[in-house]
């Protein structure tokens, strides 16, 4: 699911579509993903038949992986928001329609939204602490005396701090 343009001309067409919200998940390209999954109009729970709501139909399933949701929600808000019937959504009309009846199926989509929640703020977290961690200045020492080897002894250089770094001992004295 994409989001379109605010800007809407007269050839838009628009389809009404209801949406619940699961919560966030990770997407195939390892990033936050809003996790929407496509409802009957009118509807706010399962179908009689079915005792939970059905998440991995790829028929009603989508994944929205903007930077910002589509609609401030949290898991079990349902909206009811218009789409140009190929997968991308107006998010300017995007309406409260109700929350899900299932507590049960919210408690868990609540659980597992904070799960990636915190998962995605502790990765994002080592990312900045490496690149803090190990600024380019603490290699200065190891780059001079690479540019000041001559070309039969820059191997042996590198070969010599990657066994150092890499090796249970370390650096030997």
């Amino acid at each position: 699911m994409s989001e379109s343009t605010e800007s809407a001309t007269a050839d838009d067409v628009r389809v009404p579509i209801r949406l619940v919200y699961v919560g966030r998940r990770e997407t195939t390209k390892k990033k936050v993903g809003y996790f929407w999954v496509a409802l009957k109009l009118g509807q706010t729970k399962c179908n009689e038949n079915a005792l939970r709501l059905d998440l991995y139909d790829t028929s009603v399933r989508h994944i929205y992986d903007g930077k910002t949701n589509i609609y401030p929600a949290e898991p079990g808000t349902i909206i009811d928001i218009d789409s140009d019937g190929k997968g991308s959504v107006f998010r300017n009309s995007a309406k409260l329609a109700g929350v899900w009846e299932n507590s049960e199926e919210i408690a868990e989509w609540r659980i597992q939204d904070r799960v990636m929640g915190d998962m995605f703020t502790a990765r994002s977290a080592a990312k900045k602490q490496l690149k803090e961690s190990l600024p380019l200045e603490r290699l200065e020492p190891f780059r001079n005396a690479y540019l000041k080897a001559n070309r039969r002894e820059r191997p042996f250089l590198l070969a010599f701090v990657i066994e150092a770094v890499t090796s249970e001992m370390g650096l030997r004295k």
